[in-house]
């Protein structure tokens, strides 16, 4: 797990970070506090599993990798509980700033048409393409990290640009 002693500081600094953050998304999913602290003890598992893939812990990259293992964990914890998922507009408008830091080289998008079509992706969708695009991580590290098929993963992905570019198009032609 941890072997180095860069590697626990490395740790500690992300602990010190995003643990609020990643507490509070994880409580606005599963409504209780030993949940969410086992959703969180659960994120940093996985963090530390793909740890070779943080250079920065104050990147977006980093915040959004986090946020994304977070939300899956605790969605999966609610899953195993039968209880319904319900989505918080505190948790939508945090993905949303998320997405307010999105870099994107389609130069014929107006920024504000890209982030409304972003708005309405799905969370499946969204949190593949996050990955992919803020964090770098590559297919097989998308499939770890979600704990979906490498098949799953790359449908998703194709899936999640096939929407965006469809959003952005009938937005274009409508303008």
């Amino acid at each position: 797990m941890v072997d180095s002693d860069e590697e626990k500081d490395l740790v500690e600094k992300l602990y010190n970070t995003y643990k609020n953050t990643l507490y509070n998304i994880c409580f606005a999913i599963v409504r209780n506090r030993t949940d969410a602290e086992d959703a969180v003890h659960d994120t940093f598992i996985r963090i530390i599993d793909n740890l070779c893939k943080i250079k920065d812990v104050d990147s977006p990259q980093t915040k959004a990798f986090c946020i994304v293992i977070a939300r899956n964990v605790a969605v999966d914890i609610l899953r195993k509980s039968k209880k319904s998922v319900f989505v918080t507009e505190e948790e939508l408008d945090f993905y949303e700033s998320d997405a307010k830091n999105e870099e994107v080289a389609l130069s014929n998008i107006g920024v504000e048409r890209l982030k409304q079509a972003l708005r309405r992706l799905p969370k499946e969708y969204y949190d593949v393409l996050m990955l992919n695009v803020k964090s770098g991580c590559s297919l097989s590290e998308m499939s770890g990290i979600l704990g979906i098929s490498y098949q799953a993963v790359r449908y998703k992905l194709r899936k999640a640009r096939s929407i965006l570019l469809k959003e952005t198009e009938v937005k274009n032609e409508q303008h």
